[in-house]
This record gives structure tokens, sequence and C-alpha cells, in this order.
């Protein structure tokens, strides 16, 4: 049975990828800017993009919004199922070949490796979205033209911005599960600040982590888990961390509401302050019962 945080991710995942299609298609299509089309507009690097962050709900979501705006601008039947389509094997292929075989892995594009499989996919989509174009009638060399230059010009930069700084979790197939640097569970107590010390010690040893990011991760979750600690019915800690060109880190607790984020003496805040300084973005959540902080440095 699907959890309900589940469910609200997903739906929260779909309906950005249904509102971003749409969004681009009636701001460039619709409103004739720069004399874009429908079929050859920016919107063209959203299926691939979001197929391969967010996996089937990039896919449903991209074919939900080409559905959408077709019916709403009032485009042929022909017209409408090939976009609907090739936005649908743009998403759910390239989620699908980027995880395929042993060497499939989080998406990053962070060196020419990932960038040449990301190239080599997009390609062959592309071809594919052509084809189906072709076959309802439009141009075979714009479409896939459109879909390539897009993916590069776009896709790119987009993906390294949404997995690097802003470190949105990728969909992962069930066949290749997320692989975190950090999966521990503590007791919440003085002591487990000591344990995860010499933890994140042999983490940066092993990822080869520059001494100043390590010692900023670590002073960020000891500052964390004493102002947790002050709210006593907090009990267990399971704290995960995913180490990219950013540093992602989640602590789940739990008991009462209890956000470290918001200081509440003169020594919380200078601890919040510590936090600030040393984070990207900071946010906590409660929900059934459970506290949840996610860090990104």
């Amino acid at each position: 049975m699907i959890s309900s945080d589940t469910f609200r991710r997903s739906v929260i995942l779909l309906a950005v990828s249904a509102f971003s299609y749409a969004l681009l298609h009636f701001a460039f299509d619709l409103g004739d800017f720069l004399l874009f089309t429908g079929s050859i507009g920016p919107k063209n690097f959203l299926p691939l993009t979001m197929g391969m962050i967010l996996g089937p709900f990039g896919t449903a979501g991209v074919l939900a919004g080409a559905l959408a705006s077709g019916v709403i601008s009032g485009a042929g039947s022909y017209e409408l199922i090939a976009e609907a389509t090739s936005a649908a094997v743009m998403s759910g292929g390239g989620w699908l070949l980027w995880y395929a075989g042993k060497s499939g892995r989080a998406i990053a594009l962070k060196n020419m490796r990932d960038l040449l499989r990301f190239t080599l996919i997009s390609l062959a989509l592309s071809g594919v979205g052509g084809f189906i174009a072709f076959l309802a009638g439009s141009s075979y060399w714009m479409t896939f033209g459109s879909y390539m230059a897009w993916n590069l010009l776009l896709g790119i930069p987009v993906v390294m911005i949404m997995t690097s700084i802003f470190c949105v979790k990728s969909v992962y197939p069930p066949w290749r599960p997320l692989k975190l640097d950090i999966n521990e569970r503590f007791i919440l107590a003085p002591g487990c600040i000591a344990e995860i010390g010499d933890i994140i010690d042999e983490l940066c040893f092993a990822k080869k982590l520059e001494r100043k990011r390590g010692f900023q991760m670590q002073s960020c979750i000891e500052e964390c888990i004493l102002l947790i600690l002050s709210e006593p019915t907090c009990l267990n800690l399971l704290l995960t961390a995913r180490i990219n060109d950013s540093i992602s880190i989640t602590m789940q607790y739990n008991g009462k509401p209890c956000n470290p984020l918001r200081g509440r003496t003169h020594e919380d805040q200078i601890g919040l302050t510590l936090i600030k300084q040393r984070a990207l973005r900071a946010r906590h959540h409660y929900r059934g019962g459970e506290n949840h902080l996610h860090i990104v440095q």
C-alpha cells in the first residue's frame, strides 16, 4: 500500500511536470513568441529532462501537459496524438535508457561520460520523436532538430542545476535503489555526536572530500542535534546523506514537533546562525508523528 507521503510527492511531481509543459506551450505557441510553434518550441526540452529526473511521474506529467495544452489550443487529432506520444516516448525512454545496464547511476551530468551518455540518448530519442512527427504530417528534420537543440541548450543546464545545486532527489527505478553515503540510526543523546563525527571522518577520507567541506558538514549536523536535544521527547534519529557537487543531509526523528531552524533562546540563535552559514537551504516539516529536516550544503 502506498503511503500518504509517497502519494503526495507523486502528485506534486506529476503536477509540476504537467504545469511546466503547458506553461511553455502557451507562452511560446499561442503567444507566437519569436515565431516558435508547437513542434519546435522550448517545451521540447522538458520530456527528456523531467523523465530522467522524475521518472514515471515526469512522464505522466508531460503526457498530461501535452494532452491538455493540445486540447485547449485546438490541435488536430493527429497532431495531438503525435505530440503526446513523442513526449511520452522521450520522457519514459530517457529514464529507462539512462538506468539501463549495470553502469546506470543517478543523473548528474558532472563529467564527460555522463554528458556523452545524455547526448546519445537525446540523439536516439530525438530521431524517434522526429519519425512520429513525420507520420503525423510534420517535418522530420525540424522536429528532430528542435528536440536535439533544446535538450542540449536547456536540458543539460537544467539537469545540472536541479541535481547539483538544488539536490533534487531523482526517482530511481525499483531495480536500482538509491545509494546513500550515510544511512545510520542513532539514539538521540550527546554521545551520538562523537559517533557521527567518526562516520563523517571515514566518509571524507573515502570520498576524498575537502577537509573544510567535511568540517562544515559535521558542524552543521552537530548544531542541529544539540538544538533537537532541547526537546526531551525526541529519542531516535535516522541520518542520511548523499554527497554530490552539493551535500544533501536528511535528519528524521520522532517525538513532538521540534524545528531546530526556529531558535527559542539566545543560545539557540547562535547555533541557528551557524547552521544558516553552513547551508545553502534548509527546510523542516512535521508529518505522521515524525520530524523531517533537510539541509543542502
